[in-house]
């Protein structure tokens, strides 16, 4: 059973990884940059302390947290929902709900919105801001649940009062929760969610829910996990500490790598052999099968 789940999630992680590039990043790379061979014009997305697993060779500069600003300026039902949600629930807190801009939150099954929906209502004294865009909710929506079309997560995630973010484990998602210092619910969905979960729980970043296991109680189970039990929070703040007093922070090596290039143009003696080896060799099917 470990080895085929093995085998399913290289394929898996590999096929959501080129999908992504073809989707995203080959438009900014030259026509002769469009394999991997050509890793030395990579700059990877993300920090390599706890959130990625794999070994990059040096040259592949990996940034910090994603450019993160607050808007400042809401609109103006957004400032009035924040403003009321902290008098009515001054003595409570606040947790975020998100799926991000991929998965729409409003296509889950029935089941699952009314799971959510039932446990919210166990804690009274907690506010839950969900981003949601449709109105099939309002019959069993309880009151301390308010659902938006658009919503100013970064800002969220760093008022005072937030406790926790419940997301589907994307990996823009678990960088901003790690920049604000907030403990994760995890229910990952598809790609390389499954693997950011392994993360999640490994450095005890938040608790990870199974989507074939969604229900209310184990909805309050999480919940009741990542309140309760502060080592949560302990470790989410420490491993922020841990990337912002990077020793070899991005932006230093960013400028003296682009530097180094520049003098020497061509780093092809400092290229890997594993970057010349197509998918099979290279995870060692062949040998295996």
């Amino acid at each position: 059973i470990l080895f085929n789940q093995r085998v399913a999630e290289t394929l898996s992680d590999a096929g959501h990884n080129v999908t992504l590039l073809r989707l995203h990043y080959m438009e900014y790379l030259d026509v002769k940059s469009k394999t991997r061979e050509d890793i030395q014009e990579w700059i990877i997305d993300g920090h390599v302390t706890g959130l990625d697993l794999r070994k990059f060779v040096e040259f592949q500069v990996r940034q910090g947290f994603a450019d993160e600003s607050f808007f400042g300026h809401l609109a103006k039902e957004r400032r009035e929902v924040l403003s009321n949600t902290s008098v009515v629930f001054a003595k409570g807190c606040e947790i975020i709900f998100s799926f991000g801009s991929i998965a729409n939150a409003s296509l889950m099954p029935i089941e699952w919105k009314r799971a959510f929906m039932e446990a919210f209502g166990e804690f009274p004294r907690t506010q839950f801001f969900m981003r949601y865009s449709a109105n099939d909710m309002d019959d069993f929506k309880p009151k301390n649940v308010e659902l938006m079309k658009w919503l100013p997560q970064i800002d969220l995630l760093n008022h005072p009062k937030t406790k926790a973010f419940i997301t589907h484990a994307g990996f823009n998602s678990l960088q901003e929760s790690i920049n604000s210092a907030i403990p994760l619910v995890a229910i990952p969905l598809f790609g390389d969610q499954f693997k950011n979960g392994q993360i999640i729980k490994k450095h005890k970043l938040g608790f990870v829910l199974s989507k074939s296991n969604l229900n209310k109680d184990s909805i309050v189970q999480s919940i009741n996990e990542i309140l309760q039990d502060k080592g949560y929070s302990e470790a989410v703040s420490r491993m922020k500490k841990m990337i912002e007093m990077d020793p070899f922070p991005a932006e230093e090596k960013l400028v003296k790598w682009v530097r180094f290039l520049g003098e020497f143009q061509n780093l092809d003696n400092l290229k890997p052999v594993g970057s010349e080896l197509d998918f099979v060799t290279f995870h060692n099917l062949d040998f295996i099968l």
